[in-house]
């Protein structure tokens, strides 16, 4: 039998995450960046509100102010991973990119990324494990 979590403890474990993004003394805000294969180039950089996240409710909770948007991509390349990080760029978790249906952790409607483009999140969910 799998390990599982109460709903309450869930709600707890997601929130401890989300809310690790809007850690840090830097000015502005957390950010997630998206990237190509292990980071090796940044295609976009996007700041979340503050805070990041709403409290979870049934161990998910989910990004604030939707949609969030770089209007313009510093990168070039095909989009496989992200990562989200606090106000002191420290990293809080990362996960796959993929294309809708694709099963990625973040799912875009077009994984390529060109120079300039605008790149948007129009919503965006952390789930603690059940």
């Amino acid at each position: 039998m799998a390990l599982t979590h109460v709903t309450a403890i869930r709600n707890q474990l997601a929130d401890l995450v989300v809310n690790a993004i809007d850690d840090g003394t830097m000015a502005g805000n957390g950010e997630i960046q998206i990237g190509t294969a292990a980071f090796g180039a940044i295609l976009a950089t996007i700041e979340f509100q503050n805070p990041a996240f709403g409290n979870a409710a049934g161990g998910t909770a989910t990004m604030s102010g939707a949609p969030l948007e770089d209007s313009n991509a510093t990168g070039g390349g095909v989009a496989a991973v992200f990562r989200t990080r606090d106000r002191d760029d420290v990293e809080v978790f990362q996960g796959t990119v993929t294309l809708v249906a694709g099963g990625g952790d973040m799912e875009l409607s077009s994984t390529t990324i060109n120079n300039g483009d605008a790149v948007r999140i129009n919503s965006f969910t952390y789930t603690a494990s059940p």
